[in-house]
């Protein structure tokens, strides 16, 4: 019964993805336009951006790499992304948060 439910699950799945039209492709537009408008940020806020949003460091861990305080840390995400919305919403690809 389990390997039955396993199969159908899958195959389910598959036929999902497949019906899905080209989520991919927007996918790679948007973050074509988020890793360009990263590369315009000050490299220390970019750092801050890097090591909180995809490293998943906490404020402290990523101020202990940074060689900075927490707060440096909070604001240099605050600024970074006011930046990003408004670099985002310039070039059509931010939605409202």
């Amino acid at each position: 019964n389990w390997r039955q439910r396993n199969v159908r699950r899958e195959q389910l799945h598959a036929e999902w993805c497949e019906g899905q039209p080209n989520i991919t492709d927007a996918n790679q537009k948007l973050s074509q336009r988020v890793q360009e408008a990263l590369l315009r940020l000050d490299p220390k806020q970019r750092a801050a951006v890097v090591l909180t949003t995809y490293d998943e460091l906490n404020h402290a861990e990523a101020a202990r790499v940074l060689g900075c305080s927490e707060t440096t840390v909070s604001w240099r995400l605050f600024a970074a992304r006011r930046k990003l919305k408004r670099l985002l919403q310039k070039s059509g690809g931010a939605s409202d948060e």
